[in-house]
């Protein structure tokens, strides 16, 4: 079970150590879980004060689930992680797929409470996007000893190659190695 696990974090997200931090840390896999809700729809319209994505059961998503082929669907992935050091984790999330239509991203703590809000829809101007890159991307942290989780709505608003993969790195490491 552990190296399922760690072979499914391997193809889905590229996570970095260099952490700019007294205390460098590694993301392990017990430290870390991505999912998947079968649920697909087209659209959400915030019709419940409780978003649907927190009353769901998810399961692992398996390697098989990440290229979803053409399609114009909507898909929900929740990435759990965890901070065992003493020093926050300032993470940096990105979608591999320059042009995917919509990602957007709720980030909860541990206790579930909404922190943050982020939409990145390719019908709104590159230079409202939260970090000026090729591809979709945001950030978030996670506090020391504490959990982050993410839950994540992309697809296409056309039907298109779509992909659930994205790429996970701390703050530092995707500035170092970022391509302007």
């Amino acid at each position: 079970m552990k190296r399922l696990l760690t072979s499914i974090l391997a193809m889905i997200l590229l996570i970095y150590a260099g952490f700019a931090v007294a205390e460098s840390y590694q993301l392990k896999p017990q430290d870390s879980k991505v999912e998947i809700w079968q649920f697909m729809e087209r659209f959400y319209g915030g019709e419940s004060d409780v978003p649907p994505y927190l009353n769901t059961e998810w399961k692992p998503l398996s390697e098989s689930e990440l290229n979803r082929g053409i399609d114009n669907q909507m898909h929900w992935l929740r990435l759990v992680l965890s901070n065992p050091s003493e020093q926050p984790i300032e993470w940096v999330m990105l979608h591999e797929n320059s042009y995917v239509d919509l990602v957007e991203a709720y980030i909860h703590n541990a206790s579930g409470e909404l922190i943050e809000t982020i939409i990145l829809d390719d019908h709104k101007p590159f230079s409202e996007r939260p970090i000026a890159y090729r591809k979709p991307a945001f950030s978030f942290t996670t506090e020391p000893h504490d959990q982050t989780i993410v839950y994540i709505r992309t697809g296409m608003w056309v039907a298109d190659s779509n992909t659930l993969r994205f790429l996970l790195s701390s703050k530092q490491q995707f500035e170092e190695q970022r391509i302007e």
